[in-house]
């Protein structure tokens, strides 16, 4: 597009933005946006695994499973999420990089997010060096036939995974 391209659009926002309020304006937006987001896959990971509201929101309610791993290699590529607001201004074009993939508002910061993008091109499966897995922790209401087939695929590794509680887990580190 060019600058009066860039320009036009911008003047259309400014005088919807007006005309029908920042909401419906930031609404439209983003619903623009969502085919491009639908490029990328965003696996998510936290900094710790005692993290409640993380338990409580994306392990459904305790009855899921944490992976953990060792922080020796990372994985890539991987970059802290950043709490706050952002400034994207959306007829800039060099702001057109998916930066604002790792910003959230500041009410997300108790997720202490690490987030990997990829486009939906490449192939979804991350490949990790299997060392890296540490250990299991299942939530604390998991379902009792699911926490017996992940202590018997983790007793098939050599060497064995750990696989513990969330509930011990909360215990070992509250004792630290």
């Amino acid at each position: 597009m060019t600058n009066e391209g860039l320009a036009r659009d911008a003047r259309v926002i400014e005088v919807n933005e007006r005309r029908f309020g920042t909401d419906l304006v930031l609404d439209s937006i983003a619903r623009s946006l969502y085919p491009q987001l639908e490029t990328f896959h965003i696996y998510s990971l936290s900094k710790r695994p005692d993290n409640q509201h993380l338990w409580e929101r994306y392990a459904g309610k305790h009855t899921g499973y944490c992976l953990e791993f060792l922080n020796e290699e990372s994985f890539q590529p991987a970059f802290e999420v950043r709490y706050g607001d952002i400034a994207l201004d959306i007829t800039n074009p060099e702001q057109f990089r998916p930066f604002f993939l790792f910003y959230k508002a500041r009410l997300w910061s108790k997720e202490e997010e690490i987030r990997m993008i990829t486009h939906r091109n490449t192939n979804a499966i991350v490949v990790f060096d299997p060392r890296l897995l540490t250990r299991l922790i299942l939530g604390m209401k998991i379902a009792p036939t699911d926490a017996m087939r992940i202590r018997a695929w983790a007793s098939e590794r050599n060497p064995p995974l750990i696989v513990v509680n969330e509930t011990e887990m909360s215990a070992a580190v509250t004792n630290l």
